[in-house]
């Protein structure tokens, strides 16, 4: 692991992670605008809950401005770690997006992963930005995380 890290912003720095983390989560609520609409529907939310999520919000950019210039490790067994728990985190946030789809709107999602987790898509989202890194063996990236 780094203490520090040149800023260097390059092709495979962790930011490709990031980006293919987010491309995933973001392309099945393109194709179905209506589980977009209920996903993103906060009108519910307190005052707390609208901090947490606004705060959550801002330390999600911020990993992701960090990891623009943070390189993978790429060929050390960081990266093969970090790959390994970032595909864990994809596919188990592609598995709790298709199940919060598949559910009619007027029912509340329980099937799938929501059998398990009241949150599966944070979960894997927070699993997989992990992964990221890991993969870079970055302790700022980390502290970011």
């Amino acid at each position: 692991m780094e203490y520090y890290f040149e800023i260097k912003l390059g092709f495979y720095n962790a930011w490709l992670g990031m980006v293919i983390l987010w491309l995933s989560g973001a392309g099945i609520m393109f194709f179905d605008k209506k589980t977009l609409k209920r996903l993103t529907d906060t009108s519910w939310y307190s005052k707390k809950d609208r901090f947490w999520l606004k705060l959550s919000q801002v330390l999600m950019y911020g990993v992701i401005i960090i990891s623009l210039c943070i390189p993978l490790k790429i060929g050390t067994l960081w990266f093969y770690s970090g790959l390994v728990i970032w595909l864990a985190g994809i596919v188990g946030q592609f598995l709790a997006l298709y199940n919060y789809a598949s559910t009619p709107l007027n029912q509340p999602v329980v099937g799938g992963m929501y059998k398990y987790s009241r949150n599966p898509i944070y979960f894997f989202y927070s699993l997989a930005t992990f992964g990221v890194c890991v993969a870079s063996a970055s302790i700022p990236l980390i502290a970011a995380w």
